[in-house]
């Protein structure tokens, strides 16, 4: 390939990148909640958008805004867990952003965007890494993706899309240490969901106090599975679900609803909103046995 065409090719990657983020753009909206500098977000359906739950400092007489004006804009609902805020957009008809159908692999080109004023910004980079949130579990997804782009004032609650235009995911500075983290959409879909319908995240509750503690080698070979640590109940609430359920102190929680329980991390996690009100297993180790209980999960 000789030096002509090295440029022809170049030129034309630079035009469809261009065109992308002219494309994209119109799906992303300034977002002024709080006394600095604004951030962004992009539209989810044509009168829903999301962003950063950090940049939300107030919740009244938000505005977004595009190219052209400002909007008013309602808070649906937040969830601090996810940094996620869901807005409702009035008078204007928005264009969402369709997910990406495909997990990212790691490699590939992305684009991060972000409005924080009138025009579209954005930063190119190859995605760098794509696991889980150390702070939430969740099954089967790959919760936080991390793309090696540039983390310029206003581009929290922005998208990272690739080379299609699918939205891969929500950026946000707020878990990061130094530049840009991005929330995947497949990670964040339930916690939307429970937005639109409770304008908050439904999170279930035994109504117990723990600390992870180590299983001895005798432990370990009652469960005949590799497991090191469990929850040790060192505190339950009067008339919470594991006082009806007959939990007591000294237990140590070791699995639930048919899951291995770890750390609290685990368990939060798996007492997802769609548990509450149902009658649930839950393993644990009593008196030099392996004992099964049902509990009812509240809501906290």
């Amino acid at each position: 390939m000789n030096t002509k065409q090295s440029a022809s090719l170049l030129a034309s990657f630079s035009d469809e990148m261009a065109g992308l983020v002219e494309s994209a753009g119109e799906s992303v909206f300034s977002v002024a909640a709080r006394r600095r500098f604004p951030a962004s977000g992009f539209a989810i359906a044509d009168n829903l958008m999301i962003t950063a739950d950090h940049v939300i400092e107030q919740e009244d007489n938000i505005l977004v805004g595009n190219a052209a004006d400002n909007f008013s804009a309602s808070l649906v609902g937040r969830d601090p867990q996810h940094d996620l805020a869901l807005l409702k957009v009035e008078h204007i008809r928005m264009k969402p952003l369709t997910p990406a159908s495909e997990p990212a692999r790691v490699g590939s080109l992305t684009l991060a965007l972000a409005r924080p004023g009138r025009t579209i910004q954005a930063s190119l980079g190859v995605l760098s890494s794509s696991g889980e949130w150390s702070f939430r579990r969740e099954k089967g997804t790959r919760a936080i993706l991390r793309a090696e782009v540039s983390a310029y004032p206003g581009f929290s609650g922005g998208p990272l899309i690739d080379v299609n235009g699918a939205v891969l995911g929500l950026n946000t500075s707020a878990i990061s240490m130094g530049g840009l983290a991005t929330l995947s959409m497949a990670f964040l879909q339930g916690a939307i969901d429970q937005l639109k319908t409770y304008g908050h995240v439904r999170q279930g509750y035994l109504g117990v106090r723990f600390q992870v503690v180590e299983l001895g080698s005798e432990q370990v070979k009652l469960l005949a599975r590799e497991q090191k640590t469990g929850l040790l109940v060192s505190g339950i609430e009067e008339n919470s679900p594991a006082a009806k359920g007959k939990l007591q102190v000294g237990d140590i929680l070791i699995g639930l609803g048919g899951e291995v329980v770890y750390s609290i991390e685990t368990l939060q996690a798996i007492l997802s909103g769609d548990r509450i009100g149902k009658v649930t297993s839950i393993e644990l180790l009593r008196g030099g046995s392996v004992q099964m209980l049902e509990v009812e999960i509240g809501e906290r």
